[in-house]
């Protein structure tokens, strides 16, 4: 049998295009081309869906998926292809222990991940979350660039690749996955926003309980009266940066824009 590569797409040029009803979105999602990409990105991650009623949100955790004909699964078991959803995974990588498939004893198993995720970690992606709108996506994805060229330059990229996606909505995700601190990731990415000018959605660093801003390439002291600089889209998001952050699925569609989250490299 003939291997799929299931791994990053340079140039998926047949998917830039909007899915808008649900006869779009069930084709979309039946496609074994798609559902293998999906299960690729989301192994080893806690697989979490939002389904959109008329009225309503549901969130449904934690669930893993592994295998396409894991996805093929949940997507039948959710009634997925009557509705608009999203689907997001945990940014760290985990040991997941044997989950439940009854809806309604999901609750007891998130507390079981809340209480124990530290010890069930495996590793924690540099991830950067630029927030941006459709019409500025261009203006994030040079920003990720820019970051994920920094990355290259320090030594990063080497046996991982630096990714970069568009989640089809306008915003832009730089991920490199491994094993980083949440601390170090963020005040890796900070830096880096400062030394090329790239705004941020709280621009401020605390360094021995003294802030500092961005000005100019560099940290200067807040002086007394001193604004922060408002943030202005598109921002990295530097809010991100907690052990139990959950990020857009590669390849999903989105539930507002109907278009799918794609490789940029």
């Amino acid at each position: 049998m003939k291997k799929l590569n299931v791994g990053i797409d340079y140039g998926v040029i047949f998917m830039k295009k909007k899915y808008e009803s649900f006869e779009d979105w069930k084709e979309y999602y039946e496609r074994k081309d798609i559902q293998y990409k999906i299960s690729f990105h989301t192994r080893y991650r806690e697989v979490i869906f939002i389904k959109h009623l008329k009225d309503k949100k549901i969130v449904i955790r934690p669930i893993k998926i592994f295998k396409p004909h894991h996805f093929k699964y949940w997507y039948n078991r959710l009634g997925l292809d009557k509705l608009f959803f999203d689907m997001y995974i945990s940014n760290a990588s985990v040991k997941l222990p044997p989950l439940t498939s009854k809806l309604d004893e999901m609750k007891n198993y998130r507390e079981y991940l809340d209480k124990h995720w530290e010890e069930l970690l495996t590793g924690y992606d540099f991830f950067v979350d630029i927030d941006a709108d459709e019409k500025d996506e261009q203006k994030a994805i040079n920003y990720g660039k820019l970051i994920r060229e920094d990355l290259l330059s320090d030594g990063y990229g080497k046996t991982t690749p630096v990714t970069i996606w568009t989640t089809g909505s306008g915003g832009v995700h730089v991920v490199l996955k491994g094993r980083f601190n949440p601390f170090f990731v963020k005040e890796k990415v900070m830096n880096i926003c400062c030394k090329h000018s790239i705004p941020m959605s709280n621009p401020v660093k605390i360094v021995n309980e003294k802030k500092f801003i961005p000005v100019e390439g560099e940290w200067k002291p807040l002086e007394p009266g001193e604004k922060i600089p408002a943030p202005v889209k598109p921002y990295v998001d530097v809010s991100v940066y907690d052990i139990r952050r959950i990020r857009r699925v590669p390849y999903c569609l989105h539930s507002k824009t109907g278009k799918p989250m794609l490789p940029v490299f």
